[in-house]
């Protein structure tokens, strides 16, 4: 059986609900509107869903004016426009401070009554480059948005269904938010991959996805529970670190589609 991408996900709003998509543009800092958008602290500091479990309710989606909308329980949605004009502030994801534009008033007094918490909403600046992992990536810039640190990230059913057989209640493949999510290998098998394509673009396999007690976060209804954070600690710890999925760097840009192949280059 070949390799082949089984499903697409972006997030519009780092660590709020994402959209599901067959077919995806691929552009410098990752999926075209990805974590173009992170909520923030007073501070500036990036606000997720170790603050608000909440958050993983909250629905988002683009609109072909590239404006976004809102809909989260028990509030009227909201269409906010994509503003890229006005004073700069800062969105500070795990310490590195990034450019962005504040997003208005409106935008943060729905988080505010939603989560009920002191929040602005903020948009990466269109010029910003925030250099991916220089350490690990040291031949070339790659670059990426309110992502964690990479641009991409990918998960292999296999190795979710190996997962699975180890938990009492399965779990779904969105507690993990990942960006490709590819069928036709074996249970963690793209741990040993460096570089692959797809559609004739290449992507270097960085580093494991160290994980949070974020993926103990139910994203249908946002309950918290131990699970499967307890029963990864048991088979992917590595140096104190649990580890599922990988991180990605791409070397070009291009359109990528469900049921594209995978071909391993190394």
């Amino acid at each position: 059986m070949s390799i082949k991408v089984s499903a697409i996900h972006y997030y519009p709003i780092k660590s709020c609900g994402g959209i599901t998509v067959d077919s995806a543009e691929l552009v410098e800092k990752g999926f075209k509107h990805d974590r173009a958008w992170m909520l923030v602290k007073e501070d500036g500091h990036q606000i997720t869903q170790r603050d608000f479990a909440s958050m993983a309710l909250i629905k988002t989606r683009v609109n072909p004016d590239n404006s976004l909308s809102l809909d989260a329980p028990d509030m009227d949605g909201l269409r906010v426009c994509a503003l890229q004009d006005g004073p700069v502030t800062k969105g500070i994801v795990w310490g590195q401070e990034c450019s962005a534009i504040d997003q208005g008033d409106a935008a943060a007094e729905w988080f505010e009554k939603y989560l009920g918490g002191k929040c602005r909403l903020v948009m990466m600046k269109e010029d910003f480059r925030r250099r991916v992992d220089e350490e690990r990536l040291p031949d070339r810039e790659f670059v990426s948005r309110f992502n964690d640190q990479y641009p991409l990230m990918m998960i292999s059913q296999g190795s979710l269904d190996d997962l699975n057989e180890k938990l009492e209640f399965p779990v779904l493949m969105n507690r993990f938010r990942p960006n490709l999510v590819i069928e036709g290998c074996g249970p963690f098998e793209e741990d040993s991959w460096k570089r692959f394509s797809i559609n004739d673009i290449v992507f270097r396999v960085v580093k494991p996805c160290t994980r949070c007690v974020i993926v103990t976060i139910d994203q249908e209804d946002a309950s918290i529970g131990k699970e499967p954070l307890r029963t990864l600690a048991g088979f992917r710890k590595i140096d104190g670190k649990i580890n599922f999925g990988q991180n990605l760097a791409h070397e070009s840009n291009g359109v990528i589609n469900v049921g594209d192949a995978l071909t391993v280059l190394e």
